[in-house]
């Protein structure tokens, strides 16, 4: 079978809903039984930020300044989520 092009564009929105999906089990609750070192951006920011930047990709402009605002909320003076919300809304 031969790969095209459009054939790579619906696997890559495929796997983007899928990182979708995965960063959104990572914002719901950090793990209260965790005996080691939590750090509360990998379950607020960095998900946050991730989840915009793939909407972005999949063209759901809304959705990405939404995520992108929710980082910007987790992390205030972050001049990356800061940028890619000047980027998002142009």
């Amino acid at each position: 079978m031969k790969t095209t092009f459009k054939h790579i564009l619906i696997l890559q929105k495929f796997l983007l809903c899928k990182i979708i999906y995965y960063y959104k089990l990572a914002i719901k609750k950090p793990n209260k039984y965790s005996f080691g070192f939590l750090n509360y951006e990998c379950y607020n920011y960095i998900p946050n930020l991730q989840i915009a930047l793939c909407y972005y990709h999949l063209n759901n402009f809304d959705l990405a300044i939404k995520y992108n605002k929710r980082a910007l909320k987790a992390k205030r003076n972050d001049t990356l989520a800061q940028n890619n919300q000047y980027y998002y809304e142009k």
